[in-house]
């Protein structure tokens, strides 16, 4: 009888893009132990911890992180930060920087 040896399975491998990531998180957020979406958000981080934007998560402040992710090119859009911002300001997003609520 022949063996099969197999590598470890990583799912970042295969989320190369928005539709694929969409799918994988959808798919996880159905399981009822919530650890597997946890893991899966954990898996879409790291996919896209690109080089590009790593200098983004400098800053701790909302606001300068939109203008710092529009800079890096992760946006066409050359209102992105500015329409980030208005909705990070709409909703009082920017209560939780720093990681916690104010």
């Amino acid at each position: 009888m022949m063996t099969t040896t197999c590598g470890p399975f990583d799912a970042v491998d295969y989320l190369d893009c928005e539709e694929a990531i969409t799918e994988f998180l959808t798919a996880s957020a159905t399981d009822p132990n919530p650890d597997v979406l946890l893991a899966a958000i954990a898996a879409v981080a790291r996919a896209r911890d690109d080089p590009r934007f790593r200098s983004c998560f400098l800053y701790t402040n909302s606001a300068k992180f939109a203008v710092a992710l529009a800079r890096s090119g992760y946006a066409t859009d050359p209102a992105y930060s500015a329409r980030l911002n208005a909705i990070i300001r709409t909703h009082k997003l920017e209560q939780y920087d720093n990681g916690r609520p104010n």
